[in-house]
């Protein structure tokens, strides 16, 4: 049952979680963009995707996840305690959330593998459309699970960094489908396929869409941030309250 005067404080560690997500997402992209930098060459860039600094930043994603998957619960076990709309709008999140899970481990992830081995360009193009649909949802459900439960300044700051993101990153995933092609490789003498993308990074809509994507995670990093020490200041003073 809905609960006005109640203090989300699930929710509320869940807001910190999220924070804490932006904030490894949007230090791992800036860092990824200055070790790539503005190589046009496929061969160069795969290199550097796959060095050592790129690997140990690579590291860094699944700890993001992690803490996304843990905001996500908490917020789901705690959604029916609050008021219109956020019950209603967390569920919705979760759907798309669900959705961000099946675009990218149903879709993307199994047809980019198969067209390492194959060479099927047809199986790359469904593995960057799924890449698309999920990066495009992605800057979705955050917005749709706590917009019921922020404040308008940060509303305002949600619904920017989501169409940012939206912006960003799909732009860019539009655009590496537009210049993809397959390439191979010798590996241990079996012959491996990439879909390589001949975009060029030094183009001002490239370095526009990047700023876009980066701006997204800024954004919600700080909205999250934000709400966090909101609601963390509402939990202490009920605690001060009833100590009084």
């Amino acid at each position: 049952m809905e609960n006005t005067n109640y203090i989300p404080h699930k929710t509320t560690w869940a807001m910190l979680l999220m924070a804490i997500a932006y904030l490894i997402q949007l230090v791992t992209s800036i860092l990824s963009r200055v070790i790539v930098g503005d190589v046009t060459d496929p061969a160069q860039a795969l290199n550097l995707q796959t060095s050592t600094p790129m690997m140990i930043l690579g590291c860094l994603s699944p700890i993001s996840l992690l803490l996304i998957l843990v905001a996500v619960i908490l917020v789901m076990t705690e959604r029916k305690n609050l008021p219109a709309p956020h019950p209603r709008l967390a569920l919705l999140g979760l759907f798309v959330f669900i959705l961000v899970a099946v675009a990218y481990l149903g879709l993307s992830m199994p047809m980019s593998f198969f067209s390492t081995r194959s060479g099927n360009e047809g199986q790359a193009m469904l593995g960057l459309w799924g890449n698309l649909l999920g990066t495009i949802l992605t800057m979705i459900y955050p917005v749709l699970m706590f917009f019921g439960v922020a404040k308008l300044p940060q509303r305002v700051m949600l619904v920017l960094a989501g169409l940012l993101g939206v912006i960003g990153s799909g732009g860019i995933a539009i655009q590496n489908m537009a210049y993809f092609e397959m390439k191979s490789m010798q590996i241990s003498g079996l012959t491996m396929y990439y879909a390589a993308s001949s975009l060029d990074t030094t183009s001002a809509l490239y370095r526009g869409l990047s700023a876009g994507s980066v701006a997204a995670s800024g954004l919600f990093f700080l909205a999250f941030l934000w709400l966090a020490v909101i609601y963390f200041r509402q939990i202490g003073q009920a605690v001060d309250d009833r100590v009084i």
